[in-house]
């Protein structure tokens, strides 16, 4: 079921990517509300938090919606930001580094592809490794495009050697 070109969050669909996934709709759940004026800063009345909560509960869906009213801490109707803590405290927490690692290193440029969003998809498969730095401390050894590197090269370095060929 789809509302206003935000899909409904899917918790039950794959345990391994629950916590990334809930973050990439968080975000885009926030840039929706933001786009509707639910723009939340100092000051901001206590109907515009009341609005913003109520449009996040309704497009997450009836299985969040399910899930969120079990949870402790979730504040008053208007406590838009005890809603998030809540659910973020339930989702990113299932983010299975071990899982995310091993996708990240069996990525590998897809034919038709530019380096550039070859940089963009190991970026972002490198947020939920739990790496220390995702743009220059993780590593991702391949020869897909002839490159063997020993030591490991870093991201920006890859990115620059395939820019050349």
């Amino acid at each position: 079921m789809e509302k206003s070109g935000i899909p409904t969050f899917e918790c039950y669909k794959d345990p391994t990517t629950l916590g990334p996934r809930w973050t990439r709709w968080l975000t885009s759940f926030e840039l929706y509300a933001d786009g509707k004026g639910l723009i939340i800063e100092e000051g901001v009345a206590a109907s515009v938090r009341q609005r913003r909560r109520a449009r996040l509960l309704h497009h997450t869906g009836p299985d969040v919606q399910d899930v969120f009213s079990t949870l402790p801490n979730t504040g008053n109707t208007d406590d838009y930001n005890a809603a998030i803590a809540a659910l973020n405290a339930y989702f990113v927490p299932r983010v299975n580094a071990a899982y995310a690692r091993q996708s990240f290193y069996k990525l590998s440029q897809i034919t038709g592809k530019t380096v550039q969003q070859f940089a963009t998809r190991l970026r972002q498969s490198a947020r939920d490794c739990a790496f220390a730095d995702s743009n220059s401390g993780c590593y991702h050894r391949g020869t897909d495009v002839g490159i063997i590197s020993e030591p490991p090269v870093s991201l920006e370095k890859r990115r620059k050697a395939k820019r050349k060929i």
